[in-house]
This record gives structure tokens, C-alpha cells and sequence, in this order.
């Protein structure tokens, strides 16, 4: 659903007097008791992000910067932690405007979408973050472990490939997580509300990687064990959030 369509279903709503026809958000049940917009609950039940960030600015009627916010990639649990800088950044230039959407993130109550862990992978790591898709761009660049990246700084970034304000932001957000838990500096909030996504993308891939350890060596026709026989597991896409039976299922060998 794009930014165009949500807006011509809002408007298209607005002036229909079927009783049929409801808004978005009593279809997608995003309100709580107290008719607050309850965004953990639109996390919660998957809701496209791009969805979130409007329906959160349409609450305050400043749904005309959703495209600011989409465009340079900031999700819900990024926009928690921008600064009036950032906000400036994205093109929010009236001062009064950067006022009020600064005072309406402090009443968002979120999880910041960060591990509280340290993944076992490079890989693992993008994906709790929402940004594997730039797991080709790092290994062009030789960053192949978890470890390569932490040296990574804010400039290096777009000769990398990362572009866009909001992913350059939850990158450097998540080194710093990183660098704090090998530091000691960061210790999990109980009470923390656990990111739904983290908790499902964490057990898919836990799944997979134990089939993978489980069968990463088989032995060759000649009875030695060989790399070049090693059996691979099926790809754990977070776009496609692969179900058991994917890791489940028979792969074949993998050449290097």
C-alpha cells in the first residue's frame, strides 16, 4: 500500500456514508480502549511500516510529511530516536512543525527495534535490524563478519552504499549497541517490551542455524570429510520470514 493509496482511501472514506465503509483504523483494530492509537499493536500484528508512520502522523493531522519519513528510510521505532537535527534534515524545515512532531514522538512509547544481544552473524545482525538488504554491499566491500563492522563510521557509510538518513541512523545505532554490550555498558531492560519481530526473525533463525550445524559436513563419496560437500540451509529471507518447513527442507551441496 502506498503513501498515494492510503491517502486516496482516507479521503474516499471520509466522504462515503456507508456504514460498510470504515477507516483504516478501526479495520486494522489500532486503537486501544481509550481510542489512543496503539502502534505496539500494529507492530505487533505485522503491519507494513510505511502504514504505521502515516497512520501515527494522520493522528496529528501532518500526514503530508509521510513521504519524508519513508523516503529516507525511517520506520516507527527509528523516527523514537531522531533529533530536531534529524527532522531537518529529511526536509521538516518549519520550526513549529519540527515542535510538534518532536513532542508527539515523546509520547511514543516503542522499543527501539535494536537486538539486546550480540548475534552470532554479520548476517543475523542486519536482519534483527531490518537491514539485510545491504548484506551484498558490505561483503563488496569486505565486511564479512560481525566484528568488521564495528570500526564503521558515520562517512564511511555512503561510499559503502548506505544512502538513506533513516538506515544510516539504525545502523550507527546498532554499532553502538554492539560496541556497549561487548563493553558491559548495556544491560537488557527487564521491563522492556520485547520487538515481536526480533522475537520470531531470533527463533527462525536459531532454526536454521542449529540444521545447519547439525548438517554442515557430510562425507564425500571417497569417505573424507570435505568443505566442498558442505550441505547449506535454505536461505532465511526476512522478507519472506521462512516458515520450519523451509529450514526443514532438503538442500543441496554448495560450491564456494
Amino acid at each position: 500500500m502506498s503513501i498515494g493509496d492510503a491517502r486516496s482511501i482516507s479521503s474516499s472514506e471520509s466522504k462515503s456514508s456507508d456504514p460498510d465503509k470504515t477507516s483504516y483504523r478501526s479495520s486494522s483494530s489500532s486503537l486501544d480502549e481509550s481510542g489512543v492509537l496503539n502502534i505496539n499493536k500494529l507492530l505487533r500484528n505485522g503491519i507494513p511500516e510505511n502504514e504505521i508512520v502515516y497512520t501515527w502522523l494522520r493522528e496529528f493531522s501532518y500526514e503530508n510529511y509521510a513521504e519524508n519519513f519513508i523516503t529516507h528510510g525511517y520506520d516507527i521505532q527509528t523516527i523514537v530516536r531522531m533529533t530536531p537535527e534529524d527532522l531537518t534534515a529529511i526536509g521538516i524545515t518549519h520550526p513549529s512543525h519540527r515542535r510538534k512532531i518532536k513532542n508527539e514522538i515523546a509520547r511514543l512509547h516503542l522499543p527501539d527495534g535494536l537486538p539486546d544481544f550480540k548475534p552470532d552473524t554479520l548476517y543475523d545482525w542486519l536482519y534483527y535490524l531490518r537491514l539485510d538488504e545491504y548484506m551484498p554491499l558490505l561483503n563488496k566491500q569486505n565486511y564479512k563478519m560481525l566484528s568488521d563492522i564495528v570500526s564503521i563510521a558515520w562517512e564511511d557509510l555512503e561510499d559503502i552504499g548506505i544512502t538513506r538518513l533513516g538506515h544510516q541512523k539504525r545502523f550507527m545505532l546498532g554499532i553502538k549497541r554492539l560496541i556497549d554490550i561487548d563493553k558491559g555498558h548495556y544491560q537488557p531492560n527487564p521491563n522492556k517490551i520485547n520487538n515481536p519481530s526480533i522475537k520470531q526473525s531470533k527463533s527462525t533463525i536459531e532454526r536454521c542455524n542449529s540444521l545447519e550445524h547439525n548438517q554442515s559436513i557430510r562425507p564425500t563419496a571417497n569417505g573424507d570429510s570435505s568443505a566442498y560437500a558442505t550441505l547449506r540451509k535454505p536461505h532465511c529471507s526476512p522478507n519472506s520470514l521462512i516458515s520450519s518447513k523451509q529450514c526443514n527442507g532438503s538442500a543441496g551441496t554448495h560450491m564456494p
